[in-house]
């Protein structure tokens, strides 16, 4: 199953953030044989990172916290995603938004501000980022994780279409 990088499809909630200067990259992978929601999709993407991936967060967590970013928490796993709604969050990041075909996750930081966007459509799945950096320190850290960055996308977008046990 081939997993491409792609344009954001017209009707992301994405758009509206969008202005020239942002970051946006969106990666598409086709339905596989495994049907899930957007909110299951979201589960599988943002909270069921390969090891490596929690890793790099980890290491990530220990170097910018003292800098006074945020870091994510060390609370219980999320509700399982019928139960999971606007306000909640999926792993480190916070549900803005959800509906049968886009879930939009994420955090604002006096560094930059960070939405992911898990949309469907009759195609497949596609998994969206955008960055809006507010200063020197936000572009240098886009900078810093943009190659482990589209790794963990483009895996996350893997582990939405391939056939996965039911979440």
């Amino acid at each position: 199953m081939t997993i491409s990088e792609t344009g954001l499809p017209s009707s992301s909630a994405l758009n509206a953030l969008r202005v020239r200067g942002d970051f946006l990259d969106c990666f598409f992978g086709p339905h596989g044989p495994t049907q899930v929601t957007t909110m299951e999709a979201a589960h599988i993407a943002m909270s069921q990172m390969p090891k490596w991936a929690t890793t790099l967060m980890a290491a990530r967590n220990a170097i910018v916290g003292p800098l006074g970013l945020k870091t994510g928490s060390s609370a219980p796993p999320p509700p399982p995603p019928a139960q999971t709604g606007v306000g909640d969050s999926i792993g480190i990041f916070k549900i803005m938004s959800a509906s049968d075909t886009e879930v939009v996750v994420g955090e604002d930081d006096r560094h930059l501000n960070f939405r992911a966007s898990i949309f469907k459509d009759e195609a497949g799945f596609y998994l969206a980022t955008w960055v809006k950096p507010h200063n020197l320190a936000g572009h240098a850290y886009l900078a810093t994780i943009m190659v482990f960055h589209k790794l963990i996308v483009r895996d996350a977008v893997r582990r939405i279409v391939m056939p996965h046990p039911a979440t």
